[in-house]
């Protein structure tokens, strides 16, 4: 295989491993690829957990839209004009959504609006990430914010120094959405 410098809107194809060499990257993600059970797409820091760094100071973050079978893992984000993550489906009529998506040991701060944030998607999965100083520049963040999720977890995250005064929220329509064993500290209220 050969390596790729950039990842950009249609170069993800069912069943890609992408191995992120330690280092900073410039970040403006948009990813729409659809794996599957049988053909996840894995973004992977190849260093380990932060080796693999995202500075996302000249763009919005990473955006999932219409996304489905996609772990993003070990990577470490900073900086965005948005979201550090969003998760979100195209919009009406719903008739495809973001599903079956895993943010697992990412660690996301300094951005300008939420940390994680997720609508209108299905079985998604926050598994021992970290979130720090969302809405950073707006004191207005979320670390964690869920609308219209049926089916997730947040599980074993750290959520810390929060400007505004949710580190993990559920709320619009969600359901079945297990939160469990995620520490949080440094919350405005």
């Amino acid at each position: 295989a050969r390596p790729w410098r950039t990842i950009r809107a249609g170069m993800l194809q069912p069943g890609d491993r992408v191995e992120v060499a330690p280092g900073t990257y410039p970040c403006d993600l948009y990813v729409t690829v659809r794996g599957s059970a049988t053909l996840p797409v894995h973004i992977v820091s190849s260093g380990g957990p932060r080796a693999a760094v995202l500075d996302c100071a000249a763009g919005p973050g990473v955006t999932l839209e219409d996304a489905a079978y996609v772990a993003f893992d070990g990577l470490e984000l900073h900086g965005s004009s948005g979201h550090g993550f969003h998760i979100q489906s195209g919009g009406p009529p719903w008739d495809v959504v973001s599903d079956h998506l895993l943010l697992r040991e990412v660690y996301v701060h300094d951005v300008r609006l939420g940390g994680i944030k997720v609508n209108q998607a299905e079985q998604i999965d926050v598994i021992g990430c970290e979130v720090a100083r969302p809405g950073s520049t707006t004191a207005s963040g979320q670390g964690i914010d869920y609308v219209g999720v049926t089916v997730g977890r947040v599980l074993g995250n750290y959520v810390h120094d929060v400007p505004g005064n949710v580190a993990i929220m559920v709320k619009g329509g969600s359901a079945d959405v297990i939160i469990d064993g995620n520490r949080i500290t440094g919350v405005d209220s």
